[in-house]
């Protein structure tokens, strides 16, 4: 509490009402700890600006005595917690493979699709543009979206071709999207800045990025909410988070391959991790992204008070711009 604030209040009100106001200053002191300990925000979980400490940079918000159970919950309820936007009430969903369609008692089929996201149609812009990184040579999405008056660049750097015009208005890339540029990596990525600069932009707002990169988001992320603004520029974006480990790991083996494939089905969210996790959401919440959709996969790490999924879809709006013209 700001004593100072106070004593000034209480000189106030002793020369308005000629009496001591030490109780008043107390009973003020308990509620206002009293509002503060019952507000849902980071602090709950042990993180705020005031715990700041020297280390790397996710750990600049970190409280001392967090225990790994209230980084759980606060990761949590920070990807599953959608509020609805009021330009975007209801977000569609896009693209997307069947994996495993069945029928029920009504003949009626039920999809279950893999590539599926979410957009808010309402935000896209007339000759939108849309950057969509992580194909898998699957472009459900990128033709749906060009069926939404949108200019795509599709990008992922393991489908072993450079690049080639999907349709008329899909442009793919064989290169991905990494915290770093380094194009002569086994599969080259590039920053967003410089893919930005890469690519012909007709307009300096990006509708739409959707990050389907597996694992390789946080860092992503990481970099953009620390050291670059471009990310600033998008209205839109779909993540597809991964909670199996803070960066990717690449396998060039059958043997490798299962190895991790293993790895994953046993897999369980590391603290560490997962404090990092929070500190990148965190930040994304900061710089004005509003989370407005959110679709958790099944499989998820048990902890005290819940069951944190280890896959999910989210769709972020970002607030600053909301302002800008819609169809």
């Amino acid at each position: 509490m700001n004593w100072k604030a106070a004593r000034r209040r209480c000189w106030m009100l002793r020369r308005l009402a000629g009496k001591k106001c030490i109780v008043l200053i107390l009973v003020s002191a308990y509620f206002t700890t009293v509002r503060r300990s019952r507000q849902g925000t980071v602090e709950d979980a042990g993180y705020g600006p005031e715990a700041a400490s020297p280390g790397p940079p996710w750990a600049l918000q970190l409280k001392r005595g967090a225990s790994p159970d209230q980084t759980y919950a606060q990761l949590h309820r920070l990807l599953t917690t959608a509020e609805r936007h009021w330009l975007c009430p209801h977000p569609v969903l896009v693209g997307g493979r069947c994996l495993a369609c069945w029928a029920s008692s009504s003949d009626r089929v039920h999809p279950q699709a893999d590539g599926e996201k979410a957009v808010c149609a309402d935000l896209l812009r007339p000759n939108c543009s849309v950057l969509s990184f992580g194909t898998n040579h699957d472009f459900s999405f990128d033709l749906a979206m060009e069926d939404l008056d949108c200019t795509v660049h599709a990008f992922d750097p393991t489908m072993g071709v450079t690049g080639f015009r999907r349709s008329d208005r899909v442009f793919f890339h064989g290169v991905g999207i990494g915290a770093q540029d380094d194009f002569s990596a086994r599969f080259p990525v590039a920053n967003l800045g410089t893919i930005i600069q890469l690519i012909p932009l007709q307009q300096d707002i990006i509708d739409y990025v959707k990050l389907d990169v597996e694992c390789s988001e946080w860092e992503v992320l990481h970099q953009q909410l620390t050291s670059s603004g471009d990310l600033l520029r998008v209205r839109q974006l779909a993540i597809e988070f991964h909670l199996w480990q803070w960066k990717p790991q690449l396998a060039d083996t059958a043997d490798e391959r299962a190895r991790i494939a293993q790895k994953q089905t046993n897999q369980y969210v590391h603290a560490e991790d997962a404090e990092r996790f929070v500190a990148v959401l965190l930040s994304l919440q900061a710089a004005g992204f509003q989370l407005v959709h959110s679709l958790p996969y099944h499989m998820c790490h048990v902890y005290e008070s819940g069951c944190l999924p280890f896959i999910v879809e989210t769709l972020w709006v970002n607030t600053r711009l909301s302002h800008l013209t819609n169809r």
